[in-house]
C-alpha cells in the first residue's frame, strides 16, 4: 500500500473484511492518507486503487461475492509476492461461491506464496491449474479443501520450494497424469513437504513400476494418510515426522536407507501392539528421536527384547517418550546401547514402574554422556534406574509413587532426622548435578547428602518430604514450596555462600533456616510467605536484611489462605534450566 510519500505497505492483513465498516479509518491509521479514493463499500472492492506489495492476507472470505473480488483486481498488484485467501471452516457456503470468488482472485505472476485455507468448492479455478501461474512460486499451502476433484499439477511446479497439503480427501496421487520423463524430474527443487490428513492419499506417482524421487527434500511430514504405506526417495532427507494408526510408514523407515541420512525422527503411533521389527545393522546418523506410542519399539516383558533394533542408534543425543504404554520396565538393554545420548525425557508412561528384575548389563556404564533428565506424569512410577555421574539436570514432576531419585539419598528410616554425619567422607554418584527439580511427587522422604555441584534446587509439592542434607556451597538458588512436613534446614545444607535467590512458601512445620558466619552474603531476592510456624529468621539473615534488593516477608507467619499448586514455576524452571530464578519475576508471574 504506498501512500503521498510513495511508500508501499509491505504486509496487508484484512479480517472480517465485507463486515460493515469502513476500511479507511483501519488503512489511514497504519499508513497515513492513501492515494486514490477509498469507499465506504466495506469490501475487499476497495484494494482496487491501492499500491499493494509483499504479503497480503484476506480473512473471511465467506462475507464477499465474486463482483467484489474482482473489484480489488489482485492480478494486477504486480508487488504482492505472498497471498493467503481464508475461509471462516465453520460457515458453510455453496460450492459456486467458494469457486466464483477465488476464480476473481487470481493473483500477479510473480507470486511466490500462495495458501488457501477451508475453500469447499468442488474444484480449483482454471487459474489453479494454468501453469503460467506458477511461474515464481516457492511455497503452496493447501488447507482444508475436502471437496475438490482435481488439483493443480504440483509435479509441475519446479521452483516450489515448501507444499503443504491437509485436508484434501479426494486427493490420491501427488503425481497424477505424468510420464515417466516427467515423473523423473518432479519436485526437483522441493525442499520440506508436509502431507496431513489426506485420507485417499495411496501413492505418489501413477506410473506403475516408477519410484519418485525428491532429489533437494530434507524435510518430511506426513501425519494421518491411512493409505500411503511408503516414502519416496529421498537421498539428503534429514527430518522425517509421522503420525499414524498403524506402523506401515513408520515400519519401513526404520529398516530403510534413510537411517544414513535422517538427523532428526519423530514418530506417533497410535497402535496398541508391539511388533517384532528386522534388526537395521547400519548405523544410523540420527541425534534427535521422538516417539509417541510406538509401542513396537519396547519390549512388552523382561523376556522379550528389542534391542537389536536400538543398536543403530548410537549416535542419538536426544530422545523424547511419551505415551508408551507398553514400557513396564526400565528398556535398559535398550539404553544400553545409546552411547552418546545427552538429554532424555520421558512423558506420561503411565504403566511404566521400576528397573527389571535381572537389573542392568554388566558391560560399562548406562547411559554415560547423559545430562539432561525430564521426567513428567508417569503415575507408577516408583524408581529410577542407576542415574549416571555425567547428569547435569534432573527435572521430575507428577510421579506420586515415586520413592527414591537415587539410591543412597533416601532413607525412610531417618524420619525426621536431618544430620548427615559426613556428607564431604564420599564422593557423590552425581558429582556434576547443577539443577533438581522436583514438583508433585507425593512419596518422596527426603533428599540425604545431596550433591555439592547444585546450583538450582526446587521442591514444590511434596508433602512427605521431611529431611534435606548436603553441603552446598555452589547453590545460587533454592526454592521450597508446599513441603508440608520438613521441619528444619538448619545446619543441614551447610552456609550458603553463593545464594542468591531464597524462596520459601507453604511449609507449614518449617521452624528454621540455614545460618552461620557466610550465610546468605550473596543473597539479592528473598521471600517467605505462609510459613507459621517460623516464628523469627536466623540471626545472620537478619544482619543482611538491608542489603537484600527484592524482599518479601509480610506474610512469612501467616497460615497458606488456599491449597493450590505453583504450575507456572514448573513452566518457567523447565524452560530456563540451570538459571537462578529472581523471586520477584516469579512473583509477578504469580500475580499477573
Amino acid at each position: 500500500m504506498r501512500n503521498e510519500e510513495g511508500n508501499v505497505l509491505r504486509r496487508l492483513r484484512l479480517v472480517d473484511v465485507f463486515r460493515g465498516g469502513s476500511r479507511r479509518d483501519f488503512m489511514d491509521c497504519i499508513c497515513g492518507p492513501l492515494s486514490g479514493a477509498v469507499t465506504d463499500s466495506s469490501n475487499i472492492g476497495e484494494l482496487q486503487k491501492l499500491k499493494l506489495g509483499g504479503e497480503l492476507e484476506l480473512c473471511n472470505l465467506e462475507n464477499s461475492n465474486e463482483e467484489q473480488a474482482n473489484g480489488a483486481n489482485i492480478e494486477e498488484k504486480v508487488d504482492l509476492t505472498h497471498l493467503s485467501f481464508k475461509w471462516s471452516s465453520n460457515i458453510k457456503k455453496e460450492p459456486d461461491h467458494y469457486e466464483n470468488v477465488l476464480g476473481a482472485l487470481r493473483p500477479p505472476a510473480k507470486l511466490q506464496l500462495l495458501k488457501v485455507r477451508s475453500y469447499k468448492g468442488a474444484k480449483f479455478p482454471a487459474w489453479m491449474t494454468d501453469n503460467s501461474t506458477w511461474r515464481h512460486l516457492t511455497e503452496l499451502h493447501l488447507v482444508d479443501c475436502p471437496l475438490c476433484m482435481e488439483f493443480p499439477e504440483f509435479w509441475q511446479l519446479h521452483d516450489l520450494q515448501v507444499l503443504y497439503l491437509t485436508g484434501l480427501d479426494n486427493l490420491q496421487c501427488l503425481c497424477s497424469g505424468a510420464s515417466n520423463i516427467m515423473v523423473s524430474s518432479a519436485f526437483g527443487n522441493l525442499k520440506k513437504l508436509k502431507l496431513q490428513d489426506l485420507k485417499s492419499l495411496n501413492r505418489w506417482s501413477t506410473m506403475e513400476g516408477d519410484e519418485l524421487t525428491f532429489p533437494l527434500l530434507e524435510d518430511i511430514h506426513v501425519k494421518n494418510c491411512p493409505k500411503l504405506t511408503f516414502l519416496p526417495k529421498a537421498p539428503i532427507l534429514r527430518i522425517l515426522k509421522l503420525k499414524e494408526n498403524s506402523p506401515h510408514l513408520s515400519q519401513s523407515v526404520l529398516v530403510s536407507g534413510y537411517m544414513s541420512s535422517l538427523c532428526q525422527i519423530k514418530l506417533s503411533i497410535c497402535a496398541d501392539e508391539a511388533i517384532l521389527l528386522p534388526v537395521n545393522e547400519a548405523e544410523a546418523s540420527v541425534t534427535k528421536l521422538k516417539l509417541f506410542g510406538c509401542n513396537m519399539l519396547f519390549p512388552t516383558s523382561q523376556s522379550r527384547t528389542t534391542f537389536g533394533l536400538w543398536q543403530c542408534f548410537r549416535n542419538l543425543e536426544k530422545l523424547e517418550l511419551k505415551s508408551c504404554d507398553v514400557l513396564l520396565f526400565w528398556p535398559l538393554r535398550e539404553f544400553h546401547s545409546l552411547e552418546s545420548l545427552k538429554e532424555l525425557i520421558v512423558k506420561s508412561c503411565n504403566n511404566l514402574k521400576v528397573k527389571p528384575v535381572n537389573g542392568e548389563p554388566a558391560q560399562g556404564q548406562l547411559l554415560p554422556h547423559l545430562t539432561s533428565l525430564k521426567i513428567e506424569d508417569c503415575q507408577d512410577l516408583t524408581e529410577l534406574f542407576n542415574l549416571p555421574p555425567s547428569l547435569k539436570s534432573i527435572q521430575i514432576h507428577g510421579c506420586p509413587k515415586l520413592k527414591s531419585v537415587w539410591d543412597e539419598q533416601e532413607d525412610t528410616e531417618l524420619g525426621t532426622n536431618t544430620q548427615d554425619p559426613s556428607p564431604s567422607a564420599r564422593v557423590h554418584s552425581l558429582p556434576c548435578l547443577e539443577l533438581f527439580y522436583i514438583n508433585n511427587c507425593d512419596n518422596l522422604p527426603g533428599f540425604r547428602d545431596l550433591p555439592s555441584s547444585l546450583q538450582s534446587l526446587a521442591l514444590y509439592n511434596c508433602p512427605k518430604v521431611q529431611f534435606l542434607s548436603g553441603k552446598l556451597d555452589a547453590l545460587t538458588c533454592l526454592a521450597i514450596s508446599g513441603c508440608e512436613t520438613l521441619r528444619s534446614l538448619e545446619s543441614c545444607l551447610g552456609e550458603l555462600p553463593s545464594l542468591t535467590t531464597l524462596m520459601i512458601e507453604r511449609c507449614k512445620s518449617l521452624t528454621s533456616l540455614p545460618d552461620g558466619p557466610r550465610a546468605y552474603s550473596s543473597l539479592e531476592s528473598l521471600e517467605i510467605k505462609y510459613c507459621p510456624a517460623m516464628k523469627s529468621l536466623p540471626g545472620c539473615l537478619k544482619q543482611r536484611l538491608d542489603s537484600v534488593e527484592e524482599k518479601l516477608l509480610s506474610h512469612m507467619r501467616s497460615s497458606d489462605p488456599e491449597e493450590g499448586t505453583f504450575w507456572f514455576l514448573f513452566y518457567y524452571l523447565q524452560a530456563v534450566p540451570c538459571v537462578p530464578v529472581p523471586i520477584q519475576e516469579i512473583t509477578n508471574r504469580s500475580t499477573s
